[in-house]
């Protein structure tokens, strides 16, 4: 990777916000308003993003911790374990207050855009699962993966959503459970999906190495990135969607402009695989959970301008 661009800042502008004590960082999410840091490994740890204070963490019970998300509004996230359950917790009383059982392992977990809903699946199952968020019933079950499924994401309408089992990655009508679009180019595992913020385009990360870029509506390859020199275990879209950022096997972490894909900015300090990687809502930090335990900070400052959500670069 000596051909990649560095920050200015000497240290990678990273900071270490903490340390798992024991086992790995396996998925970390900011929340939608800004305020809270969510990580999720043998545990739950959440800090306030402006302090970067640990509020508190929360053991579970023998679990492990595969996914964390946010609820829209912020008030909620869930956790998705080794045990097969979807925990949904209230930030602010500190407590779980309903279980969905999906009986394999979950390794993604989404919110609706609305909130309603909850999305699971898991390496162990070829069956996506969507639950009421208030009632835990079950809304429908998605069949027709071939495989363990990796990877969930829905684009800001609700409407459908993409999974990613082996090399492929299908699109889902919620309504109907019908796939309505797939997405075929990767040569192995695609390990991570995401939607851009205006659901135009699809970004994948793989075990081939390479993060691929798609139109969302018709399923076309836009453009393939290629720098990581191991699996890609995690992509994430900027707030504007005008950066993409990435974490892998190769315990690298790399920013993306979309619009040059031959020269990613790359930030190190990680010791293991980065298993997880999110941007801030305003743009300006990115978060990154890895392997080795720690959970680190991101200063995009030097990077963007003064309106990051707008997202435009500087050299």
């Amino acid at each position: 990777m000596d051909n990649l661009r560095r920050p200015n800042d000497p240290f990678g502008l990273a900071g270490e916000i903490a340390r798992f004590e024991s086992g790995s960082v396996n998925s970390v999410a900011y929340s939608p308003d800004g305020r809270f840091i969510l990580a999720g490994g043998d545990g739950i740890c959440i800090w306030d993003d402006y302090a970067l204070n640990e509020l508190y963490s929360l053991k579970t019970s023998g679990e492990t911790i595969r996914c964390v998300a946010f609820s829209p509004d912020s008030r909620y996230f869930i956790s998705g374990g080794s045990d097969g359950l979807v925990r949904l917790w209230d930030l602010e009383k500190r407590r779980e207050i309903l279980k969905y059982d999906h009986r394999d392992g979950v390794d993604s977990v989404a919110f609706s855009p609305d909130g309603l809903r909850i999305l699971a699946g898991g390496l162990n199952s070829r069956t996506a699962t969507l639950w009421d968020t208030g009632s835990g019933q079950i809304i429908r079950e998605f069949k027709g993966h071939v495989s363990g499924i990796k990877s969930l994401a829905f684009p800001p309408c609700g409407k459908y959503f993409i999974s990613s089992d082996l090399s492929y990655i299908r699109m889902w009508e919620v309504h109907s459970g019908n796939i309505v679009c797939a997405f075929v180019g990767h040569k192995k595992d695609v390990l991570s999906v995401a939607f851009s913020p205006d659901g135009q385009m699809i970004a994948s990360g793989s075990s081939d190495k390479t993060i691929r870029l798609w139109h969302a509506k018709t399923g076309r390859q836009i453009n393939i990135f290629k720098a990581h020199v191991a699996e890609v275990l995690s992509v994430a879209f900027s707030p504007g969607g005008r950066f993409l950022l990435s974490g892998g096997n190769d315990m690298a972490v790399l920013l993306w402009d979309v619009q040059n894909i031959l020269q990613p900015m790359l930030f190190e300090g990680h010791t293991e695989s980065v298993a997880s990687v999110a941007f801030a809502p305003e743009g300006l930090f990115a978060i990154s959970g890895s392997r080795d335990g720690t959970v680190r900070l991101w200063s995009l400052r030097n990077l963007t301008v003064e309106n990051a959500t707008s997202d435009h670069w500087i050299n």
